[in-house]
């Protein structure tokens, strides 16, 4: 660690704090979640889209192929042109979510292909006109964006009214979605909030703040939400800030996302004043898709998938904005029946067709045979004609258990969401190596990792638990658990010893595996317990306060977005409650949580991130909901970040901690430090920006939610064990004081700053210098090293994310280079710290509350009266002990 030195001059005292209303966390978005939800006929919407699946004509999936529409027109075999080489189209199979033939589909010919992109082309030039000011009456272009905004919220509201039967019965249909009811309720309870976030970001733009990048944005569309993640969150908000759409076909579960786009497109030109080219829907095989996005290099590309899907369109769009999944884990210190029920449904949710489905169990005293019996009652569904295509199967082919029936249309009438498909696909299952099948011949897979069963390969704290190894695969739409348990011949042992997940050795191991795997969710179930009373409580009659050891332990081991705080005794069907239904209270057991349960529009922040070290290879952004989506192409005006700039050197006052260093920073960067810059004014502004931003989402962190689950969410440090993040600049890096700047106020401004190291390429010896003299105030970690020694810090078990300035390669540590596109701060800082919440099962739950809200996992900005919350000298030490180690 370098010597402190002396802050070099007079802080300047600022004008008052802006709030960034579309940036996470800010206050005008946390208030975003207030207002009006409308009211949701459940039940009527239930029975209507039963009615419209009995109803269902199989052969017009058949006879009305999917196809592509350009402007508005259906680009099938009848498309003008015909007998031109390269127009003839081909026909092939599309095919249900089980691999079956449910219809036709006309692939784009190379003509069509080129029309696609030609009009792509043609929507991209008129966006950098538009951007670039070249229009003939401004004021006419507001209200023009204005009424399209209106228009189009009047389309969405018939959509997800008029039309959510066909939604939901085309989805069943196709996906064999059992439970698509509640994701067209939650849609229309969590759309206004992201409406609201919208007006704020079209607001901004008005006033000359930001640009809206409106190029087109590509729709990667996902099978079992593309309701409410693609029509309304991708498409539907983009629209209506004039951003055009092309939404692209699937490999298999393709009807029903084009059905949604053939209904929005009739809509759409029912108002008579949108423009027909706004919506896309392209046709064709994954060849065509790469040409389309090496076309449009600076498309966004919005997609919900696997990492490896995620990673091969990354590299073609590095505007992709993906959400990818990872192995649900719940964590239990016994294993009950109320543990035994949320397992299970857990697991099968969707026949593990849900991303926050359960796949990896983490309990104490778990013996094959417990397996067994916690899914001997699963209800197995045989759907043989759930696809319009196929005929039924014979019953003497069906498990002896299962139904014979169409599985999505039964579950749609009670209301379930487990069920279990048997016939065609349960019946292939074939469990991967390692694993057994269920004896009753269910199709499900499980296996148990005992200590030195050799089946894991994760760790385990001082050989008590055996994880899994990494890299597990969650296997879509097949059933499968691995199990993290204790050796059956400790079950014996004592109740204490079985409880061996409350080791903060396996707890560490248990951490790195959860930051190396990044699940979605994270679900914790404890025993009660209680804290220790204070000294003078003692003999008060006060009731002593509920403790949670293993999930605030986890909690600040880890950086995943979900995490839920249940009991063990408790049933978990209780858990499940939406804001309708009652949650448990103290006067009840506490409900067990689940993996697969989270409300956005409650404050139950969502987010499918990827491991932060591997956050590049993904996405650009972390994609969070909710959240405004034409927000993470949008850039801020040079002309607003030097104005902030300039209001930024007011009155001078004294200064100390993280509000000092990170005013210094500004100042070193407004004065050009190290290397002067034509654009300091822009940087400085954007720093500016930051802090004010980080000085409002902090001002109350954590935010309460505002459900019936009592939740704590907002911005989080990274793990506080072993998350240290290195900014490394490197060989290659333009040496701008701003770019560094920008990486580096985050740290030292907040709590975060102990989990900082600066690693200096000797060409930037001056721009660390600068650093250093600026940031005096809170001190950095520098080393100036060679490559090598980089890279052998980076590989330290220590680090959590690493971002390499200079590395062309990598968006993040490119993505301040241009001054005139500078992102939303709100996107910026998800780079470098996570975000989410955490809940209880529990409504009102002050005992929750107590234990989480004064974590110092939570973001904290120092305001100028010392150290922020959780950050005492002695701790920053002792957290860099293993830097000033390698740095020797």
């Amino acid at each position: 660690m370098l010597a402190s030195s002396k802050f070099p001059w007079a802080i300047k005292r600022r004008r008052p704090v802006l709030q960034r209303s579309y940036n996470f966390a800010s206050s005008q978005y946390a208030a975003a979640f207030e207002g009006v939800r409308p009211a949701v006929d459940v039940a009527k919407l239930r029975t209507d889209t039963v009615s419209y699946i009995e109803a269902f004509d199989p052969s017009a999936w058949h006879t009305q192929p999917v196809c592509t529409l350009l402007r508005g027109e259906a680009l099938s075999n009848s498309w003008a042109g015909g007998g031109t080489e390269g127009a003839e189209p081909a026909f092939v199979d599309t095919l249900d979510a089980f691999n079956r033939v449910n219809g036709k589909q006309v692939l784009a010919s190379p003509l069509v292909l080129d029309a696609v992109i030609e009009h792509c082309r043609d929507l991209t030039n008129k966006a950098a006109a538009d951007a670039e000011g070249v229009t003939a009456n401004p004021q006419q272009q507001q209200q023009q964006r204005t009424a399209l905004k209106l228009a189009i919220r009047e389309v969405e509201q018939r959509m997800l009214s008029a039309h959510a039967p066909a939604l939901i019965g085309n989805q069943a249909l196709d996906f064999a979605k059992q439970d698509g009811v509640t994701e067209i309720e939650e849609s229309l309870e969590a759309n206004p909030v992201e409406q609201r976030m919208n007006d704020d970001l079209l607001r901004d733009e008005a006033k000359g703040m930001l640009t809206v990048c409106r190029v087109p944005a590509l729709v990667g569309a996902v099978s079992n939400f593309s309701n409410f993640l693609d029509l309304c969150r991708k498409t539907l908000r983009n629209l209506e800030c004039g951003v055009p759409v092309v939404v692209l076909s699937r490999s298999n579960t393709t009807q029903h996302v084009f059905r949604w786009v053939q209904l929005l497109q009739a809509e759409l030109a029912s108002q008579g004043s949108i423009d027909p080219g706004m919506l896309t829907f392209l046709s064709c095989d994954i060849a065509g898709q790469r040409k389309l996005m090496a076309a449009l290099p600076g498309s966004p590309l919005y997609l919900t998938g696997s990492r490896d899907v995620a990673a091969k369109i990354k590299a073609l769009l590095p505007a992709t904005f993906a959400s990818t999944g990872g192995p649900n884990t719940m964590v239990a210190t016994h294993f009950s029946p109320a543990v035994a029920e949320a397992t299970r449904l857990g697991t099968q949710i969707e026949n593990s067709g849900q991303c926050t489905a359960m796949r990896h169990l983490v309990c104490p005293g778990v013996a094959e045979a417990d397996v067994e019996a916690l899914f001997g009652s699963s209800p197995s569904a045989s759907s043989p004609a759930s696809s319009p295509s196929l005929s039924s199967v014979p019953s003497s082919s069906l498990p002896p258990s299962s139904l014979r029936l169409e599985a999505a249309v039964e579950a749609l009438k009670t209301g379930s969401f487990d069920g279990l498909f048997g016939s065609c696909w349960g019946d292939s299952f074939a469990p991967a190596e390692g694993y057994t099948r269920h004896s009753s011949g269910l199709p499900v897979a499980f296996r148990v990792n005992h200590p030195g069963s050799g089946a894991g390969g994760g760790g385990g704290g001082g050989g008590l638990l055996s994880l899994p190894p990494k890299g597990l695969e969650e296997h879509w739409r097949r059933v499968y658990l691995d199990v993290t348990t204790t050796t059956p011949t400790r079950q014996g042992a004592s109740a204490e010893a079985l409880s061996s997940v409350e080791d903060e050795a396996f707890l560490d191991d248990l951490g790195d595996w959860l930051v190396h795997e990044q699940p979605i969710t994270l679900a914790i179930n404890e025993k009660a317990k209680r804290a220790a009373a204070a000294a003078d409580d003692e003999g008060s009659g006060k009731p002593l306060t509920r403790a949670f050891p293993v999930a605030r332990g986890l909690f600040e081991r880890t950086s995943q977005v979900v995490y839920s705080v249940g009991g063990v005794e408790g049933s978990s069907s209780t858990a499940l409650s939406s804001g309708d239904e009652d949650c448990g209270d103290e006067g009840s057991p506490m409900p067990a949580a689940l993996t697969c349960q989270a409300r956005p529009q409650d404050g139950e922040i969502f987010g499918e991130f990827p491991p932060r070290k591997q956050l590049d290879s993904f996405t650009k952004f972390p994609v969070v909901v909710p959240s405004p989506t034409p927000g993470y192409h949008s850039t801020y005006t040079k002309a607003y970040l030097s104005s902030l700039a300039q209001s930024s050197s007011s009155s001078s006052s004294g200064g100390s901690g993280g509000a000092a260093a990170a005013e210094g920073l500004i100042e070193a960067v407004a004065g050009g430090g190290a290397k002067a810059e034509d654009d300091s004014s822009v940087r400085s502004g954007f720093l500016v920006c930051l802090h004010d931003y980080l000085l409002d989402a902090c001002a109350q962190s954590p935010r309460v939610g505002v459900g019936k689950r009592t939740t704590l969410w907002g911005l989080q440090r990274p793990p506080l064990e072993r998350g240290d993040t290195v900014l490394r600049l490197g060989s290659e890096f333009n040496g701008s004081l701003g770019v560094v700047a920008a990486f580096v106020l985050p740290f030292v401004a907040t709590n975060a700053h102990p989990q900082l190291v600066v690693s200096v390429h000797a060409a930037h010896a001056e721009v660390a210098a600068s650093l250093q003299t600026a940031s005096a105030e809170r001190p950095l970690y520098v080393k100036v090293e060679d490559d090598e020694s980089f890279r052998a810090c980076a590989d330290q078990k220590e680090v959590w994310n690493v971002i390499e300035l200079g590395n062309a390669f990598s968006t993040s540590a490119s993505i301040l280079n241009d001054a005139s596109k500078l992102p939303l701060v709100g996107h910026f800082v998800s780079i470098l710290f996570p975000l989410g919440h955490i809940k209880s099962t529990r409504e009102n739950d002050d005992e929750f509350l107590n234990a989480f809200k004064d974590s110092p996992k939570w973001l904290c900005v120092d305001q100028g009266n010392g150290d922020a919350p959780g950050v005492k000298e002695e701790e920053w030490i002792a957290a860099g002990s293993w830097k000033k180690k390698w740095s020797e």
